[in-house]
């Protein structure tokens, strides 16, 4: 699952790993032992998947016949191979990022999943075409990436972005790819995981009420989740 060259790997897998999330995306995991990828043509960024300005100078794709005999242009095709992909996304950091709690946690609720990354990888499925690994982050209008793989356009983002410093799980169809009667990808797809069996902690957003904390930990008694929630280290003691 690691060993593709579009996904380059962590020095230490040792690192941790953090996914900031909404209760109820919490619960539909735990409750279907699947995390969630979403269609890379639907994420909020909309330049997901597209390639830099130099790649489109340097390397024009005019028009390109799919195995299946349609001839796309090259906007058909590169819109083809992000509606072709899902992502689940995570964070590599050894600290939490209060700056993830804002994005991902509204309303000052919500908790963050933290594992490491080679208990991540062990939690996945050995399937084909399911691959992770770490984005690189690029100016877009000045540098460029390798496009022998149409991996690589959904594993590169524009550098305004470094500071998620995103772990990424991609899921290809690469049967929509190569034949242009397959249907329209879902939106979303889901995989069965092991993660809950490799979850080190689970910290509450720091800026909940005391009485959220104690509902999450009712809850988690509830449904027997056996794993110990903990306030967010940013809401620690104040020193003077």
């Amino acid at each position: 699952m690691l060993s593709h060259k579009s996904f380059p790997q962590p020095l230490n897998g040792d690192d941790k790993v953090w996914r900031y999330l909404t209760l109820s995306k919490f619960l539909d995991f735990f409750l279907s032992q699947c995390l969630y990828f979403s269609r890379v043509d639907l994420l909020e960024d909309n330049h997901e998947g597209t390639y830099t300005k130099v790649n489109s100078v340097r390397f024009p794709f005019g028009e390109t016949k799919l195995p299946s005999g349609l001839i796309l242009t090259q906007a058909e095709y590169t819109n083809r191979i992000r509606s072709s992909n899902y992502v689940n996304c995570w964070r590599l950091d050894n600290n939490e990022s209060e700056a993830m709690w804002k994005l991902y946690c509204p309303n000052n609720e919500g908790l963050s999943i933290q594992t490491s990354y080679n208990k991540l990888a062990l939690s996945l499925p050995e399937e084909k075409h399911l691959f992770m690994g770490l984005v690189t982050y690029l100016n877009y209008e000045t540098e460029t990436f390798d496009t022998w793989n149409h991996f690589n356009s959904v594993m590169h983002k524009r550098i305004a972005f470094e500071h998620e410093k995103e772990v990424r799980i991609v899921k290809g169809n690469i049967n929509y790819v190569n034949d242009h009667n397959s249907p329209t990808p879902e939106p979303g797809v889901k995989i069965k995981t092991s993660l809950l069996e490799n979850i080190e902690n689970i910290y509450i957003n720091p800026y909940a009420n005391r009485w959220y904390f104690e509902t999450i930990n009712l809850l988690f008694e509830r449904l027997d989740i056996n794993i110990q929630i903990e306030w967010s280290e940013i809401k620690s003691t104040i020193y003077y």
